[in-house]
């Protein structure tokens, strides 16, 4: 494949934080949540037919939860190996399991976003190389890199605006 090349302007802003966030007041947090969870509606309402002309591809599952464990597993204390083997179980499970798939961004993390602090506003998200069809929860799970509370307020609004139900269990799971 050949790379396709642009030109634009930045959108103005920083990548948010844990520490940003967390200087956030209440109703900054509240905005945030709600500005995510509108673009994640917006997003997961494009259906999924026209994903083909957008030319977008599944999300393969992440790596098998035994190549994982593997791969850490002797880099970690041995006294959390039991706790290690029966959390990636859970993880592969839910990992070959897709509750229902949609067209999403799926990297919705702190260091994807333009955040004005000094506003304490969102004033836009980028890197859409990961965008594709994929099990929803495993869009929301990236915000909870920047912090737990932010996924937990989005998953409500999000809920409200789609009709879905979200497992925050399994959001975390992925995360």
């Amino acid at each position: 494949k050949g790379y396709f090349r642009s030109r634009h302007a930045k959108i103005p802003g920083e990548i948010l934080t844990a520490e940003g966030y967390d200087s956030l007041t209440p109703d900054r947090r509240e905005a945030l949540a709600e500005s995510l969870a509108l673009f994640f509606a917006q997003m997961h309402a494009t259906p999924l037919a026209d994903a083909a002309a957008l030319n977008l591809e599944r999300r393969m599952p992440w790596k098998p939860a035994r190549e994982i464990v593997a791969d850490v597993e002797d880099l970690l204390p041995a006294h959390i190996h039991p706790y290690i083997r029966r959390t990636m179980d859970r993880f592969g499970a839910a990992n070959a399991e897709i509750v229902e798939e949609v067209v999403g961004h799926f990297d919705v993390h702190g260091e994807n976003m333009a955040f004005d602090a000094g506003a304490g506003r969102l004033n836009g998200l980028f890197d859409f190389a990961d965008a594709g069809i994929a099990d929803y929860h495993k869009e929301i799970q990236a915000t909870r890199w920047i912090s737990p509370d932010l996924a937990d307020r989005i998953i409500p609004r999000y809920e409200a605006l789609t009709g879905r139900t979200v497992d925050r269990a399994r959001v975390a799971l992925f995360q």
